[in-house]
């Protein structure tokens, strides 16, 4: 298109150059006329140059008519290649999106089941461990003497059981976090070798004696199921600031009891 307006412009100024050059002959052959001048030599020497300039004239317009012919249908070409670009990335942005909406109905099915899985797979290892951590335990009970301690504490809980039974297959306490005062003992983790004594101890320790007053029994699951947990500190929070009872449920379900009412949320 540039191309196009320049042969323009350069037509227009050979245009203007050859009236003028008509002009300055017709001037010249009626100075010469009324001087008395005039010739026939000058005559058709006038008469050729007009004839070469218009002959120049025409084989350049017919040349720009030539090129600006050219220049359009490489233009009308380059359009509808466009054109028909554009329809393909247009077809092909529509088949993307299509694409993306069929990988996100996908993803939120698949993100469900694999969520509803991974439940149920901590709730199974959660039911299956034997780990029991104890709050309270003082810290003038040394590591050499945990095992006894908490043997002497199982034995006020399940009085009835045989000896053989309450096993322990290791006992130790656990860094507590920074923020925790000093004052306050280290927790006791402990893995029951039954499940059935484990379980057992849980619904017997809150029945414990004044002589361990202050020991409380937690069960010890895995990190994400104490996530899902913290999840409820609000409303937990709100129940024991109102002395509500409560218990965890599984695999993530609060059960809580007020004025003899079961809830399960």
């Amino acid at each position: 298109m540039y191309c196009a307006i320049v042969a323009l412009s350069f037509c227009f100024f050979l245009q203007c150059v050859s009236f003028h050059l008509h002009n300055r002959e017709d001037s010249r052959l009626k100075i010469r006329t009324v001087c008395g001048h005039t010739s026939t030599r000058d005559t058709v020497s006038a008469q050729a140059t007009s004839q070469q300039i218009q002959a120049m004239l025409h084989d350049l317009h017919s040349t720009i008519q030539e090129d600006f012919s050219t220049i359009t249908a490489s233009l009308h070409q380059e359009i509808r290649d466009i054109g028909e670009r554009t329809d393909l990335l247009e077809h092909k942005s529509d088949n993307l999106c299509l694409a993306h909406s069929e990988l996100v109905d996908a993803y939120k099915e698949l993100k469900t089941l694999h969520d509803a899985l991974l439940l149920k797979v901590t709730d199974l290892e959660d039911r299956s461990r034997r780990n029991i951590r104890i709050r309270g335990v003082p810290e003038s009970v040394k590591s050499e003497g945990l095992s006894g301690y908490l043997l002497d504490l199982f034995k006020v809980l399940l009085p009835d059981m045989d000896k053989a039974a309450l096993q322990l297959d290791r006992a130790h306490r656990v860094p507590k976090p920074r923020n925790l005062d000093a004052a306050i003992p280290r927790d006791v983790l402990t893995r029951i070798h039954f499940y059935h004594i484990k379980d057992s101890l849980m619904r017997k320790a809150p029945t414990l004696t004044e002589i361990y007053t202050g020991i409380s029994f937690f069960l010890d699951l895995l990190t994400y199921s104490m996530q899902q947990r913290r999840e409820f500190l609000p409303v937990t929070k709100v129940l024991r600031d109102h002395h509500i009872l409560y218990r965890w449920g599984f695999p993530l379900n609060l059960l809580v009891t007020y004025r003899g009412t079961f809830v399960r949320f």
